[in-house]
C-alpha cells in the first residue's frame, strides 16, 4: 500500500461529549472562582475604605476622611450611615462652599429616605442658609416651625432668612422668638441688634440686646461679638474687658487674641488715638500691655504649631519696645515649622522696619515662589528697595502690588501708601499728592495719608498747605508741637501785619496741654516769644523753667545757645527793641543779664549807669532815667536770684541804693522808692530811720507813702510794725482830719492782725466825704476775711467798683468776697476780667484758691507757680499770705499723694 492510499483510507476524529462537558464545567467554575474572589477581595477594599475614614474622622484627619468616604460611596452609594457621616464632616468640619454644596446634595438624597426626618432638616437648613439658598431654607423651616416651636435656632434661621428676604417687622418677631426660646444662639443677638439700628422705627436698642447676649449667653462666642461691636465704635476700654472675659473660658481662641492685640494697640501706642483721651495712656495701659504678652506666651507654648498666635504675641512684644524679643519669636516659629511663610512674611516686614534690608532680601529671595502671594511678594519687594533709595525700581514693585492686591484689601492699601511714600521721596509731589488724595478719598480718616500728604507740600515748599493738612491731625501725639513750629516758620516769612499768633499760643497752652511734654512746651514757647518779639520774656521763661529743672538736658542746651558765641544777634535785636521801647525795664534787664552771663560784670554795671544817666534815652529827665535804673536793677536782682545765680547780686543791690539815693535828690516824693529798695534788700531798720528822719513839716503824703512802703516791703514785717504805728498815730494826732492818713492807720492795723479795731476804725470813715470806695472796699474784704457777713460784704464791694469801676484792686476785692461765698467759677470770672497784666499776687493767690476747691489741682498748681516764676512781690495783706502758704501746702500733699501712689 502506497502512501496515498494510506492517507485516504486514515478515519476523521469526532467531539468526546464527555470532554466537552468536563471542560465546560471547569471553565465555568473558573469564572465563578474568580468572581467570588473578587467579589471578596473588593469587599475587603471597600471596608478598607470604610474603616480607614471612620478612623481618620475619629483623628479629626478630616481630609483624609472626606477623600475616604468619597471613594467608598462611590462603590456603596446605599450606606445612608456613610452618607449622613460624610454630610455632617463637610458642614461641620470642611465648610468650604464646594463642601457645603456636597452636604446640601447628599442630604436631599437621605430626606428621600426613611431616616429621622427633623434633624436632618434642621441640618439642611443650615446649609441652606450658609449657601444663601433662603428659598429652599423656609421650605424646610416652615416644617420644622410647627414640629418643634421653643427650638431657638429654628426661630433664628427662619429670622435670618426673613431678614434675607428683606421682611424686616416678621424677622424682627421672629428674632424676638428665637431669644425668649432656651439657649439662644449668639448671632441672634447679633443679627438683631444690626436689624435694630438700622430700622429705628422697630423701636428696639441695639445696646441692650447686645448686653442682654452677654447676660444671657456669657460665652466666649458672646464675649467676642460684644467686642466686636465696641471695637467697630471705637471703644477699645470697653472691648478689651469683654476680651479678657471671653478669654477666661476660651484662651487659646483665634479670633479672641487678635482682638485682644488689637485693642492693647489702639489704646497703649497707636498714632490714631480715636475717642481715647490722653488720660487713657497711662501706667494702667502698659500693665494691660505686659498682661497681654503673658497671655499670649502662654497661648504659644500650649499651641507651638499655631503661626497666628505667634504672629499675635511678637505684635504685642513690638508694641511694648522688645523688637528684638519680636524677631526672635517669628524666628523660632519658623525654625520649628519652616514652610510655615505666613510668619517669613511678617518677619521680612518687621526687619525692614528695623532697617534690616539685606538680611531681609536674603530671607525674601531664599522663599519659594508660591510661599508668598503674588501682591505680598511685590510690596516687600518694594520695601526693600525704598530702604536702598531705588525709587523708580521701588515705584514699580508697588505698582504690581497695587494691581495684583484684592480690591480695598489691607494690603492694597498699604500698597497704595508706600506708593505714595515713595513717590514723595523721589521728588514727584505732584503725583505723590494725587496718590495721597486718592487714598484720602477711599478712607478720609486715614492717618497716615494725611500725614504723608503734609509731608509731600512741606517737600514742595507749601507750608500753607501743610499747616492745612496737620490741622485735621491736632489729636495725633506729635502734631500739635510739630504744628507749632511750622506755623511759627510760617509767620516769619509774612509780613508783620499779616501775622496770627493765637493758634500757636493755643498749641502751647499749660491748661490742658495739647503737648504733653513739658519740656517741648517750654522751648516752643520761648519760640513763640522770641518770633513775636517778646524776646525778654522768652528769654526768662527759658531761664526759669531751666532753674526749675536743672537736671533738663534740651532746657540747658537752649539756655547755652542764647548765652553763646553767637548770640551778638540776639543782643543786637534786643538793643534795636530797646530803642524803640527805652522804657521797657524787662528788656533792659535782659540786656544787662546777657552781659552777665558773658562774664562782663563791669559792663553790665556801666550799662545800668548809663540808663540811669540818661544815655539810653536823652529825652527822658533825670528822675526818670534814675527810677527806670531802679526798675531795671530789680528785675536783673530778681532774675539772678530766680536762677540761682548770686555771684554779682551785691553789686547790683549797692548800684539800686545808689539810684534810689540819687532820687531822693532830686525830689522828696521819691523817699517812699529808696524806702522800698531798702525794705526789699534786708535793711527795714534803716529803711525805718530813713523814714523817721522826713521832717514832719514836709507834706505828709510824702512821709506816709514812705511809711507804707516799708510796711508793705519789709520782711520780717513785725519788727517795724510798732514804730510804723508810732509814726502814724503822730501824724494822725497833727491832722486828725485827714482821712488818707486813717486810712492808712486801718492798712497798718490788717497788717497786725488786729482786724477788730480796723473794722472800727474804718466804720468811722465809711460816711467821710469824698467816698472813693476805698473804705467800702477794705470793709469788704474785712468781712470775707473774718467770716463775717457776706450779703454786707457783697454790698460793700459792689458800692466800691461804682465809685472807680476801673480800679482793679477792687475787683480783685471782689474776687475774696465771692471767694468766702464759695463762688468759684465767679471768681475765676471775675479775675479773667481784669486788664492787668500780670494779675498781682493777691488776684493769683485767690484764683488759684478757687481752682483748688474746683479739684482742678494741676491748674491751681501752675497759677502758684506763676507767683514765683513772676517773682510778684506786690503788697498783700497777711490774710491773704497765709491763705497762699495753706494753698501751696494742699498742693504739696496732693503731689505727695499723687506721686506714692501705685
Amino acid at each position: 500500500m502506497n502512501v496515498l492510499e494510506s492517507k485516504c483510507d486514515r478515519q476523521y476524529r469526532v467531539l468526546n461529549p464527555r470532554a466537552a462537558v468536563i471542560v465546560g464545567v471547569t471553565a465555568v467554575l473558573f469564572l465563578f472562582g474568580m468572581r467570588k474572589l473578587h467579589d471578596r477581595q473588593f469587599g475587603r477594599i471597600i471596608e478598607f475604605l470604610r474603616q480607614s475614614a471612620y478612623a481618620a474622622l475619629d483623628a479629626n484627619d478630616y481630609q483624609k476622611a472626606q477623600m475616604g468616604l468619597n471613594q467608598y460611596l462611590t462603590f456603596r452609594s446605599s450606606d445612608m450611615d456613610a452618607r449622613q457621616k460624610l454630610s455632617t464632616l463637610l458642614s461641620t468640619h470642611i465648610r468650604t462652599r464646594p463642601a457645603l454644596e456636597q452636604a446640601f446634595q447628599l442630604n436631599e438624597d437621605l430626606l428621600r429616605n426613611d431616616l429621622p426626618q427633623q434633624e436632618l432638616r434642621l441640618e439642611q437648613s443650615r446649609i441652606a442658609v450658609k449657601l444663601n439658598r433662603c428659598s429652599d431654607a423656609r421650605a424646610h423651616l416652615q416644617i420644622l416651625q410647627k414640629l418643634d416651636e421653643d427650638s431657638s435656632e429654628i426661630w433664628y434661621l427662619s429670622a435670618h432668612c426673613a431678614r434675607e428676604a428683606r421682611k424686616t417687622d416678621e424677622a424682627a418677631r421672629w428674632y424676638q422668638r428665637a431669644l425668649s426660646c432656651p439657649n439662644p444662639p449668639e448671632a441672634a443677638f447679633e443679627e438683631l441688634a444690626e436689624l435694630a439700628t438700622a430700622n429705628p422705627h422697630l423701636m428696639l436698642d441695639a445696646e441692650n440686646i447686645l448686653d442682654q447676649m452677654v447676660t444671657t449667653c456669657n460665652s466666649a462666642t458672646a464675649r467676642r461679638l460684644r467686642a466686636i461691636q465696641l471695637v467697630g465704635k471705637k471703644q477699645f476700654s470697653e472691648a478689651l474687658s469683654h476680651v479678657w472675659k471671653g478669654l477666661e473660658a476660651a484662651p487659646d481662641d483665634i479670633a479672641l487674641n487678635a482682638i485682644l492685640v488689637n485693642c492693647l494697640q489702639h489704646i497703649t501706642g497707636s498714632p490714631i488715638p480715636h475717642h481715647l483721651s490722653p488720660q487713657d495712656q497711662s501706667p494702667t495701659a502698659d500693665v494691660e500691655l505686659l498682661r497681654g504678652i503673658r497671655h499670649l506666651q502662654g497661648c504659644v507654648e500650649r499651641n507651638p504649631a499655631e503661626n497666628s498666635l505667634r504672629i499675635d504675641l511678637a505684635a504685642l512684644l513690638w508694641q511694648n519696645q522688645q523688637q528684638p524679643a519680636a524677631i526672635q519669636v517669628l524666628e523660632a516659629g519658623i525654625s520649628r515649622k519652616p514652610r510655615g511663610y505666613q510668619l517669613h512674611g511678617v518677619l521680612i516686614d518687621y526687619l525692614l522696619t528695623q532697617g534690616h534690608g539685606e538680611k531681609a532680601e536674603r530671607l525674601l529671595a531664599s522663599l519659594p515662589a508660591n510661599a508668598l502671594s503674588r501682591s505680598e511678594r511685590e510690596l516687600l519687594t518694594g520695601r526693600c528697595e525704598m530702604l536702598r533709595k531705588d525709587w523708580k525700581a521701588a515705584d514699580a514693585s508697588l505698582q504690581r502690588a497695587v494691581a495684583y492686591s484684592e480690591s480695598d484689601s489691607g494690603l492694597q492699601q498699604r500698597a497704595e501708601m508706600l506708593l505714595a511714600v515713595c513717590r514723595s521721596n523721589s521728588g514727584d509731589v505732584a503725583t505723590a499728592v494725587d496718590a495721597f488724595r486718592t487714598i484720602l478719598a477711599a478712607a478720609p480718616d486715614s492717618v497716615a495719608s494725611r500725614l504723608g500728604m503734609a509731608a509731600a507740600w512741606l517737600r514742595a515748599g507749601r507750608k500753607d498747605l501743610a499747616i492745612a493738612e496737620y490741622r485735621h491731625l491736632v489729636e495725633i501725639p506729635g502734631v500739635p508741637a510739630f504744628l507749632a513750629d511750622l506755623i511759627i516758620q510760617r509767620n516769619l516769612e509774612l509780613p508783620a501785619g499779616l501775622r496770627e499768633w493765637n493758634e500757636v499760643a493755643d498749641l502751647v497752652r499749660d491748661e490742658n496741654p495739647r503737648i504733653t511734654d513739658s519740656t517741648e512746651r517750654a522751648l516752643l514757647r520761648t519760640d513763640l516769644l522770641m518770633a513775636s518779639g517778646r524776646v525778654t520774656e522768652a528769654i526768662a521763661g527759658l531761664e526759669l523753667a531751666s532753674a526749675s529743672s536743672p537736671a533738663n538736658a534740651p532746657l540747658q542746651r537752649a539756655l547755652a545757645r542764647l548765652n553763646g558765641p553767637h548770640s551778638g544777634g540776639l543782643q543786637h535785636r534786643l538793643q534795636q527793641l530797646a530803642s524803640n521801647t527805652p522804657e521797657d525795664h524787662n528788656l533792659l534787664a535782659t540786656l544787662v543779664r546777657l552781659k552777665l552771663n558773658a562774664n562782663e560784670a563791669e559792663e553790665a554795671l556801666a550799662m545800668l549807669d548809663r540808663i540811669a544817666n540818661g544815655h539810653h534815652s536823652p529825652r527822658r529827665n533825670a528822675a526818670d532815667a534814675l527810677l527806670l535804673a531802679v526798675r531795671t536793677t530789680q528785675r536783673v536782682i530778681s532774675l539772678e536770684t530766680l536762677s540761682g545765680h548770686k555771684q554779682y547780686l551785691e553789686l547790683f543791690r549797692e548800684a539800686q541804693r545808689r539810684y534810689a539815693r540819687q532820687l531822693t535828690v532830686l525830689s522828696p516824693a521819691f523817699e517812699a522808692t529808696l524806702v522800698q529798695v531798702m525794705a526789699q534788700q534786708g535793711q527795714a531798720q534803716e529803711a525805718l530811720k530813713r523814714v523817721q528822719s522826713i521832717a514832719p513839716s514836709g507834706e505828709p503824703a510824702v512821709k506816709i507813702s514812705a511809711l507804707m512802703a516799708l510796711v508793705h516791703y519789709a520782711s520780717p514785717r513785725q519788727p517795724v510794725l510798732p514804730d510804723a504805728m508810732r509814726e502814724l498815730l503822730a501824724m494822725i494826732k497833727a491832722d486828725p482830719n485827714n482821712i488818707a492818713l486813717r486810712i492808712c492807720y486801718a492798712d497798718l492795723l490788717i497788717y497786725g492782725d488786729h482786724f477788730a479795731i480796723a473794722a472800727q476804725v474804718l466804720e468811722q470813715l465809711q460816711n467821710a466825704r469824698p467816698d472813693t470806695g476805698e473804705v467800702a472796699a477794705r470793709q469788704a474784704w474785712l468781712l470775707a476775711v473774718t467770716a463775717g457777713s457776706l450779703e454786707k460784704a457783697t454790698s460793700l464791694i459792689a458800692h466800691a467798683i461804682s465809685m472807680q469801676p476801673q480800679n482793679p484792686a477792687f475787683r480783685v476785692m471782689q474776687g475774696r468776697v465771692l471767694l468766702a461765698q464759695g463762688n468759684y467759677p465767679e471768681v475765676l470770672s471775675v479775675l479773667k476780667g481784669l486788664n492787668e497784666q500780670p494779675l498781682s499776687q493777691a488776684a493769683l493767690t485767690y484764683r488759684a484758691a478757687a481752682l483748688l476747691e474746683m479739684q482742678e489741682v494741676d491748674e491751681a498748681w501752675r497759677t502758684v507757680e506763676q507767683i514765683r516764676v513772676q517773682d510778684l512781690r506786690d503788697p498783700m495783706f497777711p490774710a491773704d499770705e497765709r491763705l497762699l502758704q495753706a494753698i501751696q501746702n494742699r498742693l504739696s500733699q496732693f503731689m505727695t499723694a499723687s506721686n506714692t501712689q501705685p
